[in-house]
């Protein structure tokens, strides 16, 4: 079988294995949700009355996901709403976010590992090994919370006002007067509130693929096309960037890819920390609420999500 071969029906059965992934993931939220106590008593399920038995969940979870199917999540126990509709209004937040922290992942934490593993075991090396394994260790949402008096609030008192936003996807002002803001205020008032909840979103991933990166450039580094390229005099960047990065960036696209889960599953915390109107944030309010329509719907598209 040639390569082209070999490739589709590697993509084919990770795509099979993807549905009894989906069904098992699905099914432990439908149950877990559906056995919780109703609030004051009187909550409407999704599908029926309250769960007997068994045989009562299998049913009606796949008369849940035949529902599904047709992008027909329910309506919110909050407020009537289509819960497909609320979800879809708030999911570019969240991909938003995604996209950024992943960026964030990518453009600090390889120079990172780069730099480490040309100067490895070097003060230069010990001293940013201490720093990632540091932010490794912080949870995220204490970091942000860190961030948000360091940079929200701190630093415009030392500055006469200037600071980063630390809530919400869009400032006040521009939203009670678009008219008077053209494309390029906009987009700068859009960066300025994505930095802190993307940088603090990513900051584990960023130490993760720093630790990577390293390992895996060291390893490069003592190969002999590497050594053959420094005998010809190649400056350094090219030996780096060119060479031993070049043969190292599959692994290192690879390994990206598994923190996206990572990335995804972190939206939960950072969006209610920075008020990020997104689908995390939704359902962490879902949750409190008993609003159980929207907390199996974004569950499952968080699954989807993780797994494409």
């Amino acid at each position: 079988m040639d390569s082209k071969g070999q490739v589709r029906n590697y993509i084919l059965k990770k795509s099979l294995f993807i549905i009894p992934t989906i069904i098992g993931i699905t099914f432990i939220i439908f149950f877990l949700i559906n056995i919780s106590p109703p609030k004051d008593g009187a909550i409407r399920l999704l599908i029926s009355n309250k769960i007997s038995n068994m045989h009562d969940i299998i049913w009606q979870y796949f008369h849940w996901l035949k529902n599904i199917s047709h992008l027909d999540f329910g309506r919110s126990l909050r407020d009537g709403r289509d819960v497909f509709e609320k979800i879809t209004e708030r999911l570019p937040a969240t991909l938003e976010l995604n996209v950024a922290a992943l960026i964030f992942t990518i453009i600090i934490g390889i120079p990172i590992g780069i730099l480490q593993a040309y100067k490895l075991n070097s003060k230069t090396d010990k001293a940013l090994t201490f720093i990632t394994f540091f932010f490794y260790s912080i949870p995220a949402f204490w970091l942000g919370l860190i961030l948000v008096i360091l940079l929200g609030v701190i630093l415009p008192d030392l500055t006469n006002g200037f600071g980063l936003p630390t809530s919400g996807r869009r400032s006040l002002m521009l939203i009670l007067n678009p008219d008077n803001y053209n494309s390029f205020d906009i987009f700068i008032d859009r960066l300025r509130h994505i930095i802190l909840p993307a940088f603090t979103y990513s900051i584990i991933n960023i130490a993760t693929i720093a630790r990577y990166v390293r390992s895996n450039m060291a390893s490069v580094l003592k190969e002999d096309y590497i050594k053959t390229a420094r005998s010809k005099g190649l400056s350094t960047t090219k030996v780096l960037y060119k060479h031993a990065l070049r043969n190292s960036l599959i692994s290192t696209i690879t390994f990206i890819a598994f923190l996206i889960p990572n990335i995804i599953g972190s939206s939960f915390i950072i969006e209610v920390v920075f008020s990020w109107p997104g689908i995390g944030r939704l359902g962490y309010h879902s949750i409190f609420s008993r609003d159980y329509p929207v907390v199996m719907a974004i569950g499952f598209i968080i699954a989807i999500l993780t797994l494409v």
